[in-house]
């Protein structure tokens, strides 16, 4: 998967993220400082076929009908993010097991229901 559109809403990354692209010799478009209204407009514009961002994208994802979404950046609710890599091999690797984990969460039956027992 070669990413074609990178937006970042913070510019704190921006070195680090276009030294990355460099590194994978890869040339998607690249924004920093983008708001949700902007990353919308950018996604109508490219259609994706895959979204890989937060809570934010994936109901932006659903909404303009983008097939699939993977919620990677969150609040701490299942693991805490520091010193996590999403860069390189052993970024890859995290982005991988972070996207195995939601394509198996996303068939969960979100109507579980639980009989008490007693």
């Amino acid at each position: 998967m070669i990413p074609e559109l990178v937006l970042l809403r913070s510019d704190n990354g921006r070195t680090l993220a276009e030294r990355e692209i460099k590194t994978l010799q890869i040339n998607p478009e690249f924004k920093c400082g983008v708001d949700v209204y902007q990353v919308k407009e950018y996604l109508k514009t490219v259609n994706p076929t895959c979204v890989v961002g937060s809570n934010i994208e994936r109901h932006l994802a659903q909404e303009l009908n983008i097939p699939l979404s993977f919620e990677i950046v969150y609040p701490v609710l299942e693991y805490r993010m520091t010193d996590r890599q999403y860069f390189g091999y052993r970024g890859m690797l995290n982005l991988i097991e972070i996207i195995q984990n939601q394509w198996r969460n996303k068939w969960k039956s979100k109507r579980k229901r639980y009989k008490s027992k007693w």
